[in-house]
């Protein structure tokens, strides 16, 4: 079963070992893009209660971790422990709260159960923290990592709502299905209305790293709006049938708010072949994208795209299998206002994969291709962007030297 993982505004990145949060920028986080290194496929969600605490609520696949006899003719059981450490920055490595606990459980055996609670930790507003959380597998002694960013500097963040369904459990994912119905909860009880501004906008996919985009300004003007009232903090039920991204607000003069997404139906997978044509514009010509798009059945026309590539079906399967599990995955890393597939680097993921060597700083992403200080080794600096949409966005710094590293790849794919 291919893993899920969310792309809401935080960063949870893999670690393996203990992490010194003041050397986090020499540290090297490639597992942060290597799904297989979750083990037990954690998530968290922050939600800030009040001036002076927050909760984080995470969910687990119990399958992932290893079940155990503790006496002969007993049942199996899984331990897990879960600790955490809340720092004020990443160079600031004084320790400002810290905590851990046990769970058993042994109803999960043999099925894949999902796991779901709670805990709080102090975080006095006005700041920003980093919260370091280690799940460990008391059986199997493995154990991953998580780098959480809260934000609260302002009332405003996302991390001030939280996503329901409609039995009254979080939500996740940031992206919804068009029959997905849920709620939003406020941190501020005595708010009467929640303000939705609605963007059903088109977006660009990424060019090659060689070539310069025509960047236009976004306008933060919504294509439209409404609003919805709240009791006691919370909406009533909603379902959001439209694609396209929407953002809510309790105060519209700020940027800041909660933003959720509605893409195709079955996101962040492939599900058909018009989402298998789309990424082929990476490593085709424009003249063979043009007649790959003018063919009227386009599910003929990826088939034999990529019969056409290679000397037998089996290894197109092989390619084909290969290629949109990359698109996937990059969806599942990548996403921001747009399919992760389209961004900066969900291309780069595409082409050349998951990077040797990942250093992250404040407002950068540093990937390394080979060995680091090798000559021969490719690096991709991105930038984050400012965007009260997200803080999933990336752009990357255009270079002429990625012209040959790139046709390399692109010929790679195609032989």
């Amino acid at each position: 079963m291919k893993k899920k993982i969310p792309f809401f505004c935080l960063v949870a990145l893999t670690l393996a070992g203990c992490l010194t949060i003041n050397k986090l920028g020499i540290t090297n986080l490639a597992s942060l893009y290597k799904s297989e290194n979750n083990f037990a496929q954690i998530e968290y969600i922050p939600f800030h209660l009040s001036d002076f605490k927050s909760r984080l609520y995470y969910r687990l696949n119990l399958s992932g971790l290893t079940y155990r006899k503790m006496n002969v003719g007993s049942v199996p059981k899984i331990e897990f422990k879960i600790s955490y450490e809340l720092f004020n920055s990443f160079k600031n490595n004084m320790l400002i709260d810290s905590g851990s606990f046990c769970h058993t459980d042994s109803l999960g055996f043999g099925t894949e159960t999902i796991f779901c609670s709670d805990f709080e930790v102090k975080t006095v507003y006005p700041d920003d923290f980093i919260l370091h959380i280690t799940l460990t597998d008391v059986n199997s002694k493995l154990a991953f990592g998580s780098l959480i960013e809260l934000h609260k500097m302002s009332s405003n963040s996302q991390q001030n709502y939280l996503v329901l369904d409609e039995e009254g459990k979080v939500i996740f994912e940031n992206y919804l299905s068009e029959n997905q119905y849920f709620t939003i909860k406020c941190n501020t009880s005595d708010a009467t209305r929640l303000h939705v501004r609605c963007y059903f906008r088109e977006f660009p996919v990424s060019l090659p790293p060689f070539l310069t985009d025509d960047v236009t300004n976004f306008s933060y003007g919504c294509d439209s709006a409404f609003s919805i009232p709240l009791v006691n903090g919370e909406t009533p039920i909603i379902n959001l049938t439209k694609e396209a991204f929407y953002h809510f607000q309790l105060d519209t003069l700020s940027r800041e708010g909660l933003t959720l997404f509605r893409f195709y139906d079955g996101f962040p997978d492939v599900i058909d072949p018009v989402q298998m044509m789309e990424p082929l514009r990476y490593i085709t010509t424009k003249k063979e994208y043009d007649i790959l798009r003018k063919n009227p059945n386009t599910k003929v026309a990826v088939d034999s795209f990529w019969i056409s590539m290679y000397s037998d079906t089996d290894r197109a399967r092989i390619m084909i299998q290969r290629y949109y599990s990359r698109v996937e995955e990059a969806n599942h890393f990548f996403s921001s206002y747009q399919e992760g597939w389209r961004t900066d680097r969900g291309i780069i993921y595409i082409i050349f994969g998951s990077p040797n060597i990942v250093y992250r700083y404040t407002d950068i992403e540093k990937w390394i291709y080979g060995e680091e200080g090798n000559f021969m080794s490719i690096t991709f600096i991105f930038v984050k962007v400012d965007n009260p949409f997200t803080g999933n966005d990336y752009m990357i710094e255009k270079s002429e030297n990625y012209k040959e590293a790139w046709y390399m790849a692109v010929n790679n794919w195609r032989r």
